[in-house]
């Protein structure tokens, strides 16, 4: 029998989201 086992890597709950300066995606330096 074989078990897979996917995960995946999300930012903390607690944190704020931030818009890029060049406002096309979210400033990923400040996630935990």
């Amino acid at each position: 029998m074989n078990i897979l086992v996917c995960i995946k890597q999300v930012p903390d709950m607690e944190s704020r989201f931030k818009v890029a300066a060049n406002g096309t995606w979210i400033e990923e330096s400040d996630l935990a």
